[in-house]
């Protein structure tokens, strides 16, 4: 007696070639045509994460990186004996460190933009409104600094009276051991953790 398969015992058939070599080219050709789709993705900006520098927030927002919380409020020129300077009135927080960090390592990721034009500067000096006459070699943990002054040398390339406004650009920070691991550098990246517009103000 003859026995007839049903519908449902009868053996499924793969859709994919019996061919081994048959079946890696299938496969070939598909992650070649997947790669090719996700470039145009890119190139049309849909992978494309939000650009902190292109869109920057207003004064008072509150921007973060492993090592500082920094609020930019106000921007100026600043002239005196020494030179020109472009400043930055804000809040500045050493949060990301037990130990003192020196002020020539937080500043690689505090970098100034001068606009129109967004020639940029980074590694600002800093003092304390509340101690204008003190030099600050180091931010202290955990200690909120209100009004503290970022101030940035003005390049020799830029005219001051260029200048409208000032961006500041908060970049992501690492945590390096030094030789022998003995100490700890930070040092900022390429990276912007956020940034802010200001226009300038009094002078």
């Amino acid at each position: 007696m003859v026995h007839h398969l049903s519908a449902a015992e009868e053996p499924r058939r793969s859709p994919l070639p019996a061919n081994p070599f048959a079946r890696f080219a299938l496969f070939s050709l598909t992650g070649a045509a997947c790669a090719v789709g996700l470039l145009g993705v890119a190139a049309f900006g849909g992978l494309d994460t939000h650009d902190p520098m292109a869109d920057p927030a207003e004064p008072g927002t509150e921007l973060k990186n492993d090592l500082i919380t920094v609020t930019p409020h106000e921007a100026r020129v600043h002239t005196d004996d020494l030179g020109t300077y472009l400043q930055v009135k804000a809040d500045i927080e050493l949060r990301g460190s037990e130990r003192p960090v020196p002020m020539g390592n937080v500043g690689g990721a505090l970098v100034v933009h001068a606009e129109p034009g967004g020639q940029s500067v980074k590694g600002p000096e800093i003092d304390y409104e509340r101690q204008p006459t003190g030099y600050v070699s180091h931010l202290q943990p955990h200690s909120v600094e209100e009004s503290a002054i970022l101030s940035w040398e003005l390049p020799r390339n830029l005219d001051v009276d260029d200048v409208e406004s000032l961006g500041l650009a908060l970049h992501e920070i690492e945590e390096l051991q030094t030789t022998g691991g003995t100490g700890t550098l930070w040092v900022g990246t390429n990276d912007v953790a956020g940034a802010v517009s200001l226009p300038l103000g009094g002078g």
